[in-house]
């Protein structure tokens, strides 16, 4: 299959019923914190991925500008409070993809204390 000038051409050897789905939706990211939720030290953050057509293939966690590791069971996953985010207001970003490498951001004020 390749596309030509935006449309979709392709041969087909045997004649039938043939169907095409283009998946165009990013996975669906949701977490039960509130924005400026304060947050202490040990804290868990907890965060369901979805994706409804395939699969979701990379999550991307920041504290302002630094990474955060994230521990994954199926679509859930986890952030422990640690020394890696600090004190104060702080923007929480996750970034997922799916196999199709749509995107989602989400994004979450937590307040740190």
């Amino acid at each position: 299959m390749r596309n030509e000038n935006g449309w979709w051409v392709t041969t087909l050897v045997k004649s039938g019923k043939y169907s095409w789905y283009q998946d165009t939706i990013a996975p669906l990211i949701r977490s039960s914190h509130k924005s400026r939720q304060k947050i202490v030290s040990g804290d868990r953050l907890d965060f369901e991925i979805t994706e409804e057509s395939t699969q979701v293939d990379q999550v991307y966690a920041t504290v302002g500008k630094h990474w955060i590791c994230l521990e994954q069971r199926g679509n859930h996953y986890t952030y422990r409070v640690d020394e890696h985010f600090p004190n104060g207001l702080q923007t929480l970003m996750l970034k997922a993809w799916d196999a199709n490498r749509n995107e989602r951001t989400f994004t979450l004020l937590l307040n740190r204390i």
